[in-house]
């Protein structure tokens, strides 16, 4: 018996095999779903099943009994081509067919008994009678086209136009037959007469049809794409059609279409509609004009699918998958609520086709088409991006097939954040299968264009030459390039397996990025434009994150707007980032040390002891309680506080990951990177100081916060981040001015920076600017005292180079010696000793839980201070987000210290300015309770103007109304772009011990238009952020006391042992005349200063760029084009 296919025996053994276990397998799957048995004894279910009577078929059950046909006719035609393949004799092949009809009757007879154990099924004979004729029908067309088949099937693997026109035949016959379906044909002529007149028959659409949603448009244009073969068929098989398309093509195409139509008119239960006969002449329309690209030279249209593919697929996914998200979630409302969510998901059912099964058939087939046709396109988008790299079919069907899968995964993960939305397991087995189904049905549609028939040796198609093609390009158009034939040149590359899953990964990733950002809450297509741009910018140049990401750390920084502390913008651009660096194919590959081994091993252990902090932190996992995002004192803070180490490990893996090597890295991406992003923060500031307390306000208390949204609990952040990138703006200058202007631009630049640093008036920044530039200007004159180029030593413009750096200081102080700094100086000593009894606290409060050795988790400070209480003023930030018993959101503000729950107003000043907002509260609290409400000129946490209302809450139980017409006077007034920017706030009046229940809180101008976001708080904090004055719970002050109560001693000791290998580096560096490691460890060494009483990670995108500056400022070296060092100011 041959394993293979034979004109005598057309299916190979193992299709045959395949064939009849699966049939078997999905008619088990799809007839005992949802596999909830109940409890009935054997003997009852006999006796159920045993009474059943043939109720005969009607109109409610004719569709139902159509599709029991259809499901067993492959399994009568698998089975019989299984049974009958080593039988010759034609009496043999009908008695094993009747054994396959008898396999039919007893798998139906099995099935049927088993379904009295199920809910809402009962055995029926009309049931096993459809099932059993179904495989009589499969037996039957076995032994009837066996032959033919066997024809049929030597053409398709051959290929050739006879290959392609059998195929597009037997497309269009499918079609038919779901034309036809559920086969309730009408054929009596009063009966048709009947259906001519009624409401079966419709100009355009029929009454109480879809028209304008989603799912029609979405329906529609599945029917445009579903009639496009068709018109490929129509060309193929009609001359005069590819001659005339204008006369004999028009004229095919409305025939074809009408007819089709009208096909509806056959079925009792079909609608003949204009619209659909108008998208069936679109899409056959469609398929003339692409038999006209297909007919005129294949080849030819490889080869340019080949050259312009990727262009072609990045031109056409982004508005696929905007249809794809329109399609399937409408574009939101999107709801961040991690409890909802959770709960959505718990009362979903997992099993595929679960929710087919409580619909009716046909519905369930077509909903089923639908799906595997929205997402063919990522099978087509994978087949023309392989055309590039030899890979094998089975790779890219792999591919595809993944790759589908995880986007449909997304999509379903997406419902549940949307308002309606369920997601759908059966969706992720669709998606696979259309995706390779596609790749499979093209990579065949490309042999058997490119062949001209049976034993056609001049057809074989030639392998495209070696290396990419660039745009351009025109590599032997006149051959044929197939997908995958052949074998490729040994000089031509092939993906591995292991490439392929990278590639698929980085692109499910980018993806997955994507979708987020259109589900964010401020600004969300913006964001996503942006992070489109970054991509592409980052495929063409690998530095280019270098240069964009720590320009964004100031600027990109909306948690004031989402009301989100944990997760930032930033973090969607670090994800993008290793997202292109993955589908890119950029893997660590080079050998070679890339850090020196102590800062290697040191660099170790500091992640290990990150690793082990997190995981004391988040196990137990901590419940995912409803405005989680919006609090610090939450276990999950720990994913926020220990991303910037993760992150920058991540970063380094790109880095080792690049083309360019590390130096090259440090000295072209990293400085200049560095040195915009001071830039971008500096005119940041300088708009805050224009804006707020004026340029040359000296006397006003304001501190400058930037945009830094964690500021709404003080911290370092601002300062930390002009420390960090001052060196760099200051290298930078140098090195892009003249010969003669290098000293003027650098000392502009450091008088600027010193002046940014001061009216932070942070003491601890003061500190560490003065170490940075003191460090900067002692490592320079250190680096200059060797010969420089060959010249001798101390030229008078390098010996130059200190003096901006030891006069910065003192000319940044002299300009704000008096006010607000004079009043900061005299409050030293009394700031210390406060400091000091804060850190006593911290460490009483380190021997309270945890261990000295392995630290109290991740990110633990604010939730140990906030529980154990040990200040003066009450529970912190003594706030949350809840539902109450009827699911509605509210917002609860209790007793405790400083609290201001805030939202920045939306957009209200674009056009005319109104004179008075209307404010409506819901509020639920004890008699005589106070709630205050503002509305203030505020950046983030200092307020400048304000109006203010007191409520007192009446007598009695229930919710309070409360209104109050505010009247805005002059704030916000003046130039766009020079506002002040308004915020609404709520707070517990002084003094009181209630606790407030704010069911909704509405602010609307006189035309309705509504300035508050999630009024109703359904949303959790989504937009809502607070601020306080009382910032001790959220640091501890010191960020090697932070480290050592969140990472124990270990971590002490690895973050102290890095600092010390990497100082030991830059040392060694600027000794050898590096100017880049000279402001490297200004850098750093300027942050650890404002460290000693701050905690600069608070923010972990300052520990990202710190420890970014730290591995790249020691890794290996830039390759040298001669012997000779390189003159200072060069890298």
């Amino acid at each position: 018996m041959p394993s293979t296919p034979t004109p005598d025996h057309p299916l190979s053994y193992r299709a045959c095999v395949l064939g009849a276990s699966l049939s078997l397998a999905v008619i088990a799957y799809a007839t005992l779903l949802p596999f909830e048995f109940r409890d009935v004894s054997l003997a009852q279910a006999w006796e159920a099943y045993t009474g059943i009577r043939f109720a005969g078929l009607t109109g409610g059950n004719y569709a139902q009994w159509v599709a029991n046909i259809l499901l067993y006719t492959p399994l009568g035609f698998f089975w019989a081509a299984w049974l009958t393949r080593s039988v010759g004799s034609r009496s043999g092949q009908v008695v094993m067919g009747l054994l396959a009809a008898l396999v039919a009757l007893a798998t139906t007879m099995t099935i049927e008994f088993l379904q009295i154990w199920l809910p809402f099924r009962y055995p029926a004979i009309a049931d096993m009678s459809g099932n059993f004729l179904g495989g009589v029908i499969g037996v039957v067309v076995w032994l009837t086209l066996r032959g033919r088949l066997g024809v049929w099937l030597a053409e398709i693997r051959q290929g050739g136009p006879v290959a392609v026109g059998i195929a597009l035949s037997a497309y269009a016959v499918a079609y038919i037959g779901i034309v036809l379906l559920p086969f309730d044909l009408v054929v009596s002529p009063w009966a048709l007469a009947d259906r001519l007149t009624s409401s079966a028959l419709n100009p355009w659409a029929q009454a109480g049809g879809c028209l304008g949603d989603l799912s029609c448009v979405g329906f529609r244009g599945a029917e445009v794409a579903a009639s496009l073969p068709l018109g490929v068929l129509l060309a193929w098989t009609v001359p005069q059609v590819r001659d005339d398309p204008w006369r004999f093509g028009l004229a095919a195409v409305v025939g074809w279409a009408v007819s089709l139509e009208l096909l509806n008119l056959f079925v009792a239960s079909g609608v003949v509609e204009g619209r659909s006969a108008l998208m069936r002449a679109i899409g056959i329309g469609l398929g003339l004009g692409v038999a006209g690209l297909l007919l005129a030279d294949p080849s030819r249209l490889l080869a340019r699918l080949r050259q312009w593919g990727p262009l072609l697929v990045a031109g056409v996914a982004v508005p696929y998958l905007l249809l794809l998200l329109l399609g399937n979630h409408e574009f939101g409302p999107y709801r961040w609520d991690g409890q909802r969510a959770i709960e959505t998901l718990q009362a979903t059912r997992l099993l595929p086709f679960y929710y087919h099964y409580h619909i009716a058939e046909v519905a369930a087939l077509r909903s089923m088409l639908f799906h595997m046709l929205m997402y063919a396109p990522v099978g087509l988008f994978a087949w023309i991006l392989a055309l590039r790299v030899r890979v094998s079919r089975n790779q890219v069907v792999a591919w595809a097939a993944g790759a589908a899968v995880g986007l449909a995964l997304l999509v379903e993960i997406g419902k549940l954040l949307t308002e309606e939305g369920r997601p759908d397991s059966s969706t992720l087995v669709l998606a696979g299968i259309a995706a390779a189904t596609t790749v499979t049905l093209l990579e065949w549609l490309a042999f058997a264009l490119t062949r001209k028939g049976p034993g056609d040796s001049a057809g074989e198609l030639a392998s495209p030459p070696p290396g990419p093609i660039q745009p351009g390009q025109d590599p032997g158009l006149a051959q044929a390039v197939p997908p995958y034939a052949g074998t490729s040149p040994t000089n031509e590359r092939r993906w591995t397996a292991g490439e392929v899953v990278r590639r698929s990964s980085g692109g499910l990733l980018a993806v997955a990025i994507w979708l987020a950002a259109w589900a964010w809450p401020a600004w969300p297509g913006w964001l996503a434009a942006g992070l489109l741009i970054y991509a592409v910018l980052l495929w063409r140049y690998p530095l280019a994150w270098l240069w964009v990401l720590p320009p964004l750390v100031p600027v990109l920084d909306w948690g004031v707007w989402t009301g989100w502390v944990h997760i930032g913008e930033v973090d969607l651009f670090i994800g993008m980032t290793v997202a292109v660096t993955l589908a890119a194919g950029r893997w660590p590959g080079r050998p070679g040390r890339w850090l020196p081994g102590t800062v290697r091993a040191a660099w170790a252990l500091l992640l290990v002891s990150t690793v082990l902090a997190l995981a004391v932190a988040l196990w137990p996992l901590a419940p995912l309680e409803r405005g989680l995002l919006s609090h610090y004192a939450t276990g999950w803070n720990a994913l926020r506080v220990g991303s910037g180490v993760l992150f920058a490990a991540l970063l380094w893996w790109v880095v080792r990951a690049s083309p360019y090597s590390p130096s090259e890295q440090f000295e072209r991406g990293l400085v200049p990177g560095m040195a915009l992003s001071w830039l971008a923060a500096a005119l940041v500031i300088l708009r805050e100081r224009i804006v707020y307390p004026g340029l040359l306000d000296f006397d006003s208390a304001y501190r400058i916060s930037g945009w830094f949204s964690d500021m709404q609990v003080g911290g370092p952040s601002v300062e930390a981040f002009l420390v960090i990138s001052l060196p760099f703006a200051i290298l930078a200058a140098w090195r892009v001015s003249g010969r003669w202007l290098a000293v003027p631009a650098a000392g502009v630049v450091a008088v600027l920076g010193s002046y940014l640093v001061v009216v932070t008036y942070s003491r601890a920044g003061w500190l560490g600017l003065v170490v940075a530039l003191g460090v900067l200007g002692l490592s320079l004159l250190w680096a200059s005292r060797r010969p420089v180029a060959g010249r001798g030593l101390w030229a008078v413009h390098q010996a130059l180079i200190a003096l901006p750096f030891l006069v910065a200081g003192g000319a940044g102080f002299a300009l704000v010696m008096e006010g607000t700094a004079v009043e900061r100086w005299s409050a030293v000593e009394r700031d210390l000793q406060s400091r000091i009894d804060h850190w006593q606290e911290t460490w009483s409060l380190a021997g309270q839980g945890g261990s000295p050795v392995w630290g109290r988790g991740m990110g633990a400070f604010p939730a140990y201070y906030r529980y154990a209480a040990v200040g003066q003023e009450g529970v912190p930030a003594n706030f949350e987000f809840a539902r109450t018993g009827s699911d509605e959101g509210v917002l609860r503000i209790g007793a405790g210290s400083s609290l201001f729950v805030n939202q920045r107003l939306f957009g209200p000043f674009h056009g005319e300015r109104p004179e008075a907002l209307q404010l409506e509260l819901e509020v639920r609290g004890p008699p005589g309770a106070r709630l205050d409400a503002s509305i203030c000129e505020k950046p983030i946490r200092h307020s400048f103007d304000c109006q203010w209302e007191r409520f007192r809450l009446d007598a009695g139980e229930g919710v309070q109304a409360l209104s109050w017409d505010v009247r805005l006077d002059d704030l916000a007034s003046g130039l766009p772009g020079l506002r002040r920017g308004l915020v609404f706030a709520l707070s517990l009046g002084g003094g009181e011990e209630a606790m407030l229940e704010i069911q909704s809180a509405k602010l609307t101008g006189p035309d309705g238009a509504a300035y508050l976001r999630n009024p109703e708080f359904e949303q959790a904090g989504r937009h809502w952020y607070f601020t306080t004055d009382y910032l001790w719970p959220y640091r501890t002050e010191n960020q090697w006391l932070e480290i050592y109560f969140d990472q124990g001693v270990f971590g002490l000791l690895a973050f102290t042992l890095f600092l010390l290998a990497v100082v030991g580096v830059l040392l060694r560096r600027v000794s050898q005349g590096k100017v880049g490691a000279a402001a490297a460890l200004a850098a750093l060494l300027g942050v650890l200063a404002i460290g000693v009483f701050s905690t600069v990670f608070f923010n972990p995108k300052i520990a990202l760029l710190f420890y970014l500056v730290a591995l790249l400022g020691v890794s290996g070296r830039a390759r040298r084009r001669s012997g000779r060092r390189a003159p200072i100011g060069q890298p």
